[in-house]
Formats: structure tokens, C-alpha cells, sequence
């Protein structure tokens, strides 16, 4: 008569503890992050950050930082979003204060991916500029609503989780048309956001009547091209055009 045998009671020992060294080892990494200050970040920024951090408070979980652009600065809050550590991914809950304030959700994962999700609040306008034509100029405060971004590298790569819209209140806007300086006194605006395959548009419209002035498209190559319409011009002091409002009458490209 053969004897049983207690391997596979044995290979079961082995697997609940090995999964218990697994779960403790997670929830000590999850008590570093949150014992560990939020100045360790410094050493993770990228490199020529138009940002600058002048300050950090707080631990990796809950932290702070005073940032500084140009004249512009303020203070930035996050809290960790915990579950999304377990899929691979570093996503955070975050309050912009100061000159910029915005209320949303950013996140990086494999590869300098990243995503800025559903943000709400107000930013000054000078910050459109690496998105607009060289000299032109929005000022006042633009309005974000539900504001999505998302990309699959740092500076370059496919677009993707995109949607939302940003706002102003319309005023005089400065441009450069042929090399020219010029001015447009326009109404209130919306920039609609969109995904076309794995390019980023950018719709300039009129916000009564949603009619379309002009347009942005950059690429997975970060080359950013710009069409105007008729329309757009109208607004400009002098200005006579010939034929439809909406034919497009300037077209440029540009790295963004």
C-alpha cells in the first residue's frame, strides 16, 4: 500500500507565506511614502522645468510646494490617490492656490506618460502661449471646465484622454499677422479640446453662436499647426476681407 504524501499541503504553506511577505511588503513601502517628505520629489523633476519650486512642506502623501513662473506664483497641494500605486501608476488629488487656481487630477506613469484629468478654476492667459502663434497675446483669465490632457511621453508621443474646454471673457487680443503687429477686439471666447486619432485639436470659436475662428492641431511630433479663418480677423480694426467668413486664410507651423 502506497503512503499519501504532504506536498501539496506543503506547497500551499509556501504560497499563503509568500503572499504575506508580498501584502507586508507593500504596506511598508505604502508607511515610507507616507512618513517620507515631500522634498524627496526634487530629485524626480524633470530637466528645464518652466516651473520653478521654491519651497516644499508636507510628507509624499500629503505635501505641498511653492512654484514660481515669470511673475506668476502660488502654492500647490496633493494627496496621493493610494489604489492607483497598486495598478503601477502615481495619480494625485491636486489644489493649485495663488495666481493660478485649479482643482483636478494629474497622474505619471511607465514611460514619462502622463495625465492632467477633469481640472476646474481660472489661469492667467499669458499661459496659452505655447499653444498660440508666435506674438499673439490673450489677456485677462481664462476658465477651465472639465480640462483633460493626456500623453504618452514627456514632450513628445500620441495624445490621448483628452477633452474639455477653457474659456475667456473676451477683450482685445494682440497678434502678429504677416509680420505685422495687430489687434482684434473680440467677444468671449471657447477653445473646445478634442482627440483626432492621436493628435490634439484645439478649436477657437465665438462662445454665443459656437462660430469658429480658428484652429490648432499638434501632433505625436510636437509640431503645432495653426489655421485662421476670415472670421477671426473681422474683429481687427481695418480689416476687409474677401469671401466666406469661414475660409481659412492664414496657415502656420511651428514646433510647440
Amino acid at each position: 500500500m502506497k503512503t499519501a504524501t504532504a506536498a501539496p499541503a506543503a506547497s500551499n504553506t509556501s504560497d499563503a507565506i509568500a503572499s504575506w511577505l508580498l501584502w507586508g511588503l507593500l504596506v511598508l513601502v505604502l508607511a515610507m511614502i507616507v512618513q517620507a517628505p515631500a522634498s524627496l520629489l526634487k530629485k524626480a523633476l524633470p530637466p528645464n522645468l518652466p516651473v520653478t519650486v521654491t519651497a516644499w512642506g508636507g510628507t509624499l502623501w500629503n505635501g505641498q510646494l511653492d512654484w514660481q513662473q515669470g511673475t506668476l506664483q502660488g502654492q500647490l497641494d496633493w494627496h496621493l490617490r493610494p489604489w492607483q500605486l497598486l495598478l503601477g501608476h502615481v495619480s494625485a488629488d491636486v489644489d493649485v492656490a495663488g495666481d493660478v487656481q485649479l482643482q483636478g487630477r494629474v497622474g505619471i506613469g511607465a514611460g514619462g506618460s502622463w495625465l492632467v484629468q477633469d481640472m476646474n478654476g481660472s489661469l492667467p492667459g499669458v499661459l496659452a502661449r505655447p499653444v498660440l502663434p508666435a506674438g499673439w497675446d490673450l489677456p485677462g483669465t481664462l476658465t477651465a471646465r472639465e480640462l483633460s490632457l493626456g500623453r504618452s511621453g514627456l514632450h513628445r508621443g500620441s495624445w490621448r484622454a483628452v477633452g474639455g474646454a477653457l474659456h475667456w471673457q473676451g477683450g482685445t487680443m494682440t497678434f502678429d499677422l504677416n509680420g505685422q503687429p495687430a489687434t482684434a477686439n473680440l467677444p468671449p471666447l471657447t477653445l473646445n479640446v478634442r482627440l483626432d486619432n492621436d493628435t490634439l485639436v484645439l478649436g477657437l470659436s465665438e462662445e454665443a453662436g459656437n462660430l469658429p475662428l480658428a484652429g490648432v492641431r499638434i501632433g505625436a511630433d510636437s509640431m503645432m499647426e495653426t489655421q485662421l479663418r476670415q472670421r477671426l480677423l473681422t474683429f481687427s480694426p481695418g480689416y476687409h476681407g474677401q469671401g466666406s467668413d469661414d475660409q481659412i486664410v492664414v496657415t502656420a507651423k511651428q514646433p510647440l
